[in-house]
């Protein structure tokens, strides 16, 4: 990303056993791609996929909502200076600590946030940017692996352009 690409994150196991995130022959828990679609079709899959409304997470069962300046997470908003970006990560478990990645370098950690939650950054250093959320908490009930692991959630990035 630090070179101009601009990519959305997915997850997925490696396994073809037909249980997304919870293998059984595999040591590893598979990876899970969520999308944030319009419509419930194969075109609303393409459309989200395209426009990197996607995230992905290392097994857990998790959703993750990331946006700033009216762009959702894999979108290019307009902004020059201070910003706020707002997030929500809905997993199993009481608690989990959300890290704001602003250009590769990790700017703002929440700990403690309680899932579910609508929360909120503010990045007063302005400039150009790309920004992605990563989340971590246990893996509460939905444990694929006899509650070993923590849940893994990371989010496309989203970037913020001057005018």
């Amino acid at each position: 990303m630090n070179q101009g690409y601009r990519w959305g994150v997915i997850a997925a196991g490696d396994t073809h056993d037909g249980r997304p995130g919870n293998s059984l022959f595999s040591a590893a828990d598979g990876g899970l791609a969520g999308l944030y679609v319009n419509e419930f079709s194969r075109h609303g899959v393409r459309r989200a996929l395209a426009e990197r409304r996607v995230f992905g997470t290392n097994g857990c069962r998790a959703l993750l909502d990331f946006e700033t300046g009216g762009a959702a997470m894999g979108g290019v908003a307009a902004g020059g200076g201070a910003r706020t970006l707002r997030f929500r990560v809905v997993a199993a478990g009481e608690s989990m600590r959300v890290v704001l990645v602003k250009n590769g370098e990790e700017i703002a950690a929440r700990d403690h946030y309680v899932p579910g939650l609508w929360s909120e950054f503010t990045d007063t250093s302005g400039g150009d940017a790309y920004y992605y959320l990563r989340a971590e908490g246990d893996r509460g009930f939905y444990s694929t692996k006899s509650g070993a692991g923590r849940c893994l959630v990371w989010s496309s990035p989203i970037w913020v352009i001057s005018p």
